[in-house]
């Protein structure tokens, strides 16, 4: 099911994206230099956030759409709850992700150091380190967008967070496949650190298929 491009490309991390070449070290720092005042601007946003509940919209290049709540709990949690009729839930809870299939009724788990879910859960995060490959940094539209990958993972695919460019917020999320179909996750009234309540994170436990 297209559907769940997102979820693969991001938390699995099954999907390749042909049309992304690596940059090389000097191309990534060429990024950064010259983008160096907005990237940390960026930056400190996301490491001001302790924690962050959201409604989210989904939707990919065909026209498929799903919905749900996301929930971040910094370092180490994040939640993707998917309402019905899309039987998913992925929580990631310190070292783990859990894939949880409702109508299978059954759990896969991957480390979270395998999937690009792992930078919005560090304790600080740093683009262009630490594992993180920056692709790409783009300004227009009042938007400010920052693509990335891990290193020397390019066929897990490409993650790019879009951001509003004056009172920062992070806006959406997308993600490219393969064959070049989009996946766009838009977020919705964004509570910044709220208490969350610690029953959010438990990973589902069911019959597990581990990865």
């Amino acid at each position: 099911m297209r559907l769940l491009i997102f979820i693969t490309a991001i938390i699995i991390a099954f999907s390749a994206v042909a049309q992304n070449k690596p940059q090389g070290k000097n191309e990534v720092s060429n990024i950064v230099d010259a983008n160096s005042a907005d990237i940390r601007k960026i930056e400190k946003y996301l490491n001001s956030i302790t924690t962050l509940a959201t409604p989210f919209n989904q939707e990919n290049s065909d026209g498929e759409r799903a919905s749900g709540m996301f929930y971040l709990a910094r370092p180490g949690r994040l939640r993707w709850d998917y309402a019905p009729p899309t039987p998913i839930l992925i929580v990631a809870k310190g070292s783990l992700v859990a894939y949880y299939d409702k109508e299978l009724d059954e759990v896969s788990h991957i480390s979270i150091d395998d999937t690009l879910a792992g930078l919005l859960t560090r304790k600080e995060i740093s683009f262009g380190k630490d594992g993180v490959n920056l692709i790409d940094f783009k300004k227009e539209n009042n938007e400010m967008q920052i693509t990335v990958s891990q290193n020397d993972k390019e066929e897990q695919g490409n993650l790019t967070m879009v951001f509003s460019e004056g009172n920062i917020k992070l806006l959406r999320m997308e993600v490219v496949d393969s064959i070049g179909k989009t996946t766009s996750v838009a977020f919705d009234t964004l509570v910044y650190n709220k208490p969350l309540d610690k029953k959010l994170f438990a990973l589902p436990r069911v019959q597990t298929k581990l990865r």
